[in-house]
């Protein structure tokens, strides 16, 4: 269920808004994910972590002001309109975080197969929207002359049966995402979903270039600003820009725990053979 709302939402203000601000948007989601992990699965957030945080929100925020400031020569979409589409995809990050956090306390908690989980939310995903699209064919809405139901699945699969074309982009949408959900879900598993939501993110590099270089979009200097500050952002919470002489991480401390530990058996050995007391044994290291 969190997976097709938050899918629908976002597709929702995917129309309303740009490709590349959708993708830019996105990355709300380590936002959301970090919380959610603190309140879920109990898991504390490190000063670089906070610091990583803020780098995004300040992102996003450069990023939503911009497409909202320059849609104004946009005669496609409105400033009401791009406002509206930004503010959907964000609300369906947070709908997305949460959906990960709840995989991943699942996955680690009953170690099931990443394969097994993808299987079922296909399953209980074609169950669920399979039975929806009898109430929404006959649901009907105004279209100005004709009336016309909210989804007509028979016209749909006539336009399938009918063009190849269509009939190549919906196998190839198929195995993407099956393969995409596959191998998100075993980077959770793996890693974290936290981990799995900057992977996720990194995206947006392809979308940009893309539609910059097919001339659907404009390039402007601010929203490359908020897309750095991002980056900043996603690779500060993923310990791909590491500040040691600032910030302490898990690994430091595993590191200092593993050297006070061998020089405390050090001080016994040392104490064993000249018949000393160890040296570590009553200190506070």
């Amino acid at each position: 269920m969190l997976d097709m709302t938050g899918t629908g939402v976002m597709n929702a203000g995917l129309c309303l808004t740009y490709a590349s601000v959708f993708q830019m948007l996105r990355s709300a989601v380590v936002v959301f994910t970090a919380f959610m992990s603190v309140l879920i699965l109990k898991r504390k957030l490190r000063a670089f972590h906070w610091v990583s945080i803020v780098f995004v929100v300040m992102g996003v925020s450069v990023v939503g002001y911009v497409s909202i400031k320059y849609s104004s020569d946009d005669s496609s979409r409105s400033q009401s309109s791009v406002m509206l589409g930004n503010g959907l995809v964000i609300v369906a990050q947070a709908m997305v975080a949460l959906q990960m956090v709840v995989e991943e306390k699942i996955i680690n908690s009953h170690g099931a197969p990443a394969l097994k989980a993808v299987g079922f939310e296909g399953v209980f995903g074609f169950t669920i929207l399979g039975l929806l699209l009898v109430p929404l064919y006959y649901i009907q809405v105004s279209g100005g002359v004709h009336d016309y139901p909210i989804e007509d699945a028979v016209d749909a699969l006539m336009q399938i049966s009918n063009s190849g074309e269509i009939q190549i982009a919906l196998c190839g949408y198929v195995m993407s995402i099956a393969f995409f959900n596959f191998f998100g879900i075993s980077v959770t598993k793996a890693m974290s979903a936290s981990h799995r939501m900057v992977l996720d993110s990194l995206r947006t590099i392809a979308v940009l270039g893309v539609s910059i270089a097919l001339g659907w979009e404009k390039f402007h200097y601010e929203q490359l600003f908020g897309f750095l500050l991002l980056i900043i952002g996603t690779s500060l919470y993923n310990e791909i820009i590491r500040v040691p002489a600032i910030f302490d991480y898990d690994d430091d401390e595993d590191v200092r725990e593993s050297f006070v530990e061998s020089v405390r058996q050090d001080s016994k050995d040392i104490g064993t053979k000249e018949g000393m007391a160890p040296l570590l044994d009553t200190a506070n290291v």
